[in-house]
């Protein structure tokens, strides 16, 4: 799939309809359908905002999961361990505990899920860094602006 088709089969599951993805994301009417490549970091960045139970990184490049389920992941991880604190075990003599197979793939996805949204905020900052840098060219000395604005 591309990223075009993967964007489209999102929204379909999801009942969105393009128009409505369009407004929120603030692209253009024809922007799904124009698609080629990668949506810009941008557009990215504001797709995570609107749609953040899509997962990025399986819209950039199909790995993963679709959906984040972050929320959803962080309160089964919370339940489960409340639920299961028999089924784990500490032993302090060499620092490691015992969890159900279950809550370390639950903590796995969540982690995840950070990595992807830390690319992209990665990625939006040197975005600003560059743009900083750019518009303050002349001054020569920009890193306290930079440091400030980030």
């Amino acid at each position: 799939m591309t990223v075009k088709e993967r964007l489209i089969h999102y929204l379909e599951r999801k009942g969105i309809k393009h128009k409505e993805f369009n407004e929120k994301v603030g692209v253009s009417k024809g922007y799904i359908g124009a698609i080629s490549k990668s949506p810009s970091n941008s557009v990215l960045n504001r797709i995570s905002i609107h749609f953040p139970d899509l997962s990025i990184e399986w819209l950039t490049t199909g790995k993963g999961n679709m959906l984040n389920n972050s929320g959803y992941e962080a309160e089964n991880v919370a339940r489960k361990f409340t639920e299961l604190n028999s089924d784990y075990e500490v032993n302090n003599q060499n620092d490691s505990i015992t969890i159900p197979r279950e809550v370390f793939d639950m903590i796995s996805r969540l982690t995840e899920t950070v990595q992807s949204q830390q690319r992209i905020i990665d990625i939006e900052l040197k975005e600003i860094r560059k743009a900083l840098k750019k518009t303050h060219s002349k001054s020569g000395n920009c890193d306290a602006d930079i440091a400030s604005a980030v």
